[in-house]
């Protein structure tokens, strides 16, 4: 028995070594994935590259884009708009900008592509009784004589409610002025800390240059106050701080002499650094009295989002916002610190939840005590100690829609007809007349949109859903 089981044995560790024979090894996978690629069956098919009917672009991109606004048929309409006045705001009306108020808000990067403004051929505006007219009072104070370190307003509320809205507004306020003045806007602080530009070190002043990205702001800034600036002379001579002798000396710009134009152009030419010439601009305008400047900031709250930023240092760690020039300058003026002889700073924060459970605006506003053991990620206790400096930040907060504003869009948008997802829009009309019909459309417009959000209401009127 002994002598069979030993066979038993033996016939067993054959039959192993016969299979571990015929086993595949990695090398040999290897070299039949490289045999593989040389099979003319398996080169890469060019009929693949033909595009299909779809698009590669998401929803925004796509309403960006597609420029709807030139199918617009709203002509008639338009014509007979009243058109934005600070004089006279006509609280609770539909109204246009004017031309040239216009053309700068789109320089200035006013409009926003999930606004829907391209429904119409123009954008207009429904000016809000109570926030419209807060924004009035300040842009009222900025014009007293007041530093802007005690004009400092953060517009809030939750997603979709017309933050931006409210900005573009007071944009129009400051383009409208006849007072000459300025706009420096920051359409999307995200920019500036989600790793998109390019950054570079400055010895000099320990922080990070965008280079890049500041002769892009740059470049907003000169065309839309190209007609203001050209007029501001130079407070203080400017020597640029880079190239050799000879080009320092060909590129130096004299005060008294020289104007703001001349000094931000300079930002678009070879072998400047545009994020110091983009100090340079605001130090001049925090200097002159003439001409009120207001600083606009939208997507504020992306400083607390990512106040440890997409960038990152020599050492593989993350650089916290303030490290970047761009940023720091912000907050500067956020805080008061910097601030400009005769004018405002105003910012409006993103809606989205991602930052919700940040306490740093709250605490920074005042609403709310701070937890000084809560983490970096859920409160910067830096950024809200800056911006309750100077008598604070204070708050415009956004509310919904009521039912007269909600019956007031309506009206517009049925003139303009681009309501055509209603069942039986018609029928209903010619059965209770207009007027009635819109009071009653109001009224479930109005519940769908969550009680008067103003996002949720339009796409209740002009999205269709299969």
């Amino acid at each position: 028995m002994l002598r069979r089981g030993a066979i038993n044995i033996l016939n067993a560790r054959r039959i192993a070594i016969q299979l571990r024979s015929f086993g595949t090894s990695r090398s040999c996978l290897a070299i039949a994935t490289s045999r593989k690629s040389f099979n003319k069956t398996s080169q890469y098919d060019k009929s693949r590259q033909r595009k299909g009917s779809g698009s590669d672009k998401n929803f925004a991109g796509l309403i960006r884009s597609s420029n709807f606004k030139a199918t617009a048929k709203d002509d008639a309409v338009m014509e007979l708009l009243p058109t934005f006045n600070i004089v006279n705001l006509r609280l609770g009306d539909v109204v246009k900008y004017n031309s040239e108020v216009l053309r700068k808000m789109y320089i200035s990067g006013s409009f926003k592509p999930w606004q829907y403004d391209e429904i119409y051929s123009q954008p207009v505006t429904l000016i809000r009784k109570k926030e419209t007219s807060e924004l009035l009072n300040f842009h009222a104070k900025c014009f007293k004589g007041t530093h802007s370190k005690t004009n400092r307003l953060l517009i809030t509320g939750p997603s979709g409610i017309g933050k931006s809205t409210m900005l573009a507004q007071f944009h129009a306020m400051v383009f409208d002025d006849k007072k000459g003045a300025v706009l420096v806007s920051i359409p999307n602080a995200e920019v500036i800390v989600d790793g998109s530009s390019d950054f570079k070190y400055n010895a000099k002043t320990g922080l990070y240059d965008q280079q890049m990205l500041s002769k892009n702001l740059l470049h907003k800034f000169v065309n839309a106050n190209s007609d203001v600036i050209g007029e501001i002379k130079l407070a203080e001579d400017f020597v640029p701080i880079y190239g050799n002798k000879k080009q320092q000396e060909e590129l130096k710009l004299t005060k008294g002499k020289n104007t703001l134009l001349d000094l931000a152009n300079l930002a678009f030419k070879k072998q400047t650094n545009a994020t110091y010439i983009f100090l340079c601009v605001l130090a001049e305008l925090s200097k002159q009295e003439e001409h009120p400047v207001f600083l606009s900031i939208d997507n504020f709250s992306a400083f607390v989002q990512h106040s440890l930023t997409k960038y990152r240092n020599t050492e593989n760690k993350p650089i916290y916002f303030q490290k970047l020039q761009l940023a720091k300058t912000i907050v500067d003026y956020i805080s008061g610190e910097a601030s400009f002889a005769n004018g405002g700073v105003i910012a409006a924060t993103h809606g989205s939840d991602k930052h919700s459970i940040n306490e740093t605006l709250k605490v920074g506003l005042g609403l709310k005590q701070p937890d000084l053991y809560k983490k970096l990620k859920d409160f910067d206790r830096s950024l809200a100690e800056k911006m309750l400096e100077n008598e604070g930040v204070k708050e415009l907060r956004v509310g919904k829609f009521d039912i007269d504003e909600c019956q007031s869009l309506l009206s517009h948008m049925m003139k303009c007809d681009v309501i055509h997802n209603e069942y039986q829009k018609e029928e209903e009309i010619e059965r209770l007349g207009e007027e009635q019909y819109l009071q009653k459309l109001a009224e479930r417009k109005y519940i769908v949109s969550g009680n008067g959000n103003p996002l949720l209401l339009i796409k209740s009127c002009i999205l269709y859903y299969t």
